[in-house]
């Protein structure tokens, strides 16, 4: 049986979405970013006008790799902004194939899972992470997807992680010996320097290549920057954050 995704949906709107600098409650507050936005704006309590879509087409069977971000179910606390309404709890995860939020409560023995609508009025924190749904445009490419806020500064510009997923099949080996293989799920993180404006350019976390995609002159400063400070790119991202924060003072 086709076990179903009911994604949770209200009136779509053209809004804008606002960015914050971090707060104790865990949301964040401050950036207003004046591209328009496909989500829509919802109402967590109330789950009216659900659609049903299948579970194969979001949880892929037969594929080495899991499409989600966490081990297991988050505790999560949604977040609406501009809003004196109290924070909304569940237990989620984050399905980076599908581009969605599963949420625990679903009744997977009758075919049907919940989750998130996908809302522009909203922020979604789970542990140590804070997720929105945008949209903007890197290169000329628009997109609307979750993403992971990472730091936003004074200018009321974002650093963001947009998280992707493909499948991608097996290469064989030409050998009738060999075992058949299965296909895989391929991740791709991209990291984007967004505007207040909704637009967007890639910053690699990379000595050379984080300026790629920057003009000439901030090109210069922050490559003297990186120097001057003995800029390290590691896993930890504090190398990127730094030169992203002093990118965001100069431009």
């Amino acid at each position: 049986m086709k076990t179903k995704i009911i994604l949770l949906t209200s009136v779509a709107i053209l809004g804008s979405l606002i960015l914050h600098a971090q707060t104790a409650s865990g949301a964040t507050t401050g950036f207003s970013q004046g591209i328009s936005s496909n989500g829509v704006q919802v109402d967590l309590q109330t789950f009216q006008n659900s659609q049903l879509t299948s579970k194969d087409a979001t949880e892929p069977v037969g594929v080495d790799g899991t499409p989600f971000l966490f081990e297991t179910y988050m505790p999560a606390e949604i977040y609406f902004l501009n809003s004196d309404q109290e924070p909304i709890r569940y237990n989620l995860n984050y399905n980076i194939y599908a581009d969605l939020m599963k949420m625990s409560d679903s009744n997977e023995d009758t075919g049907e899972v919940k989750a998130l609508p996908k809302g522009a009025n909203y922020e979604v924190v789970m542990g140590n992470k804070n997720f929105r749904y945008m949209s903007f445009e890197a290169d000329g490419e628009v997109f609307n997807n979750y993403v992971e806020i990472l730091d936003v500064y004074e200018n009321g510009d974002a650093l963001v992680l947009r998280r992707s997923q493909e499948i991608q099949q097996a290469q064989s080996s030409g050998s009738t010996y060999s075992t058949p293989k299965n296909a895989r799920l391929k991740s791709n993180d991209v990291f984007y320097y967004i505007d207040r404006d909704g637009y967007a350019f890639e910053m690699e976390n990379h000595k050379r290549k984080v300026m790629d995609e920057m003009s000439g002159a901030a090109e210069k400063k922050v490559k003297n920057y990186i120097k001057e400070n003995n800029i390290r790119f590691d896993d930890d991202l504090r190398g990127l954050k730094g030169v992203a924060k002093y990118y965001s003072s100069i431009k």
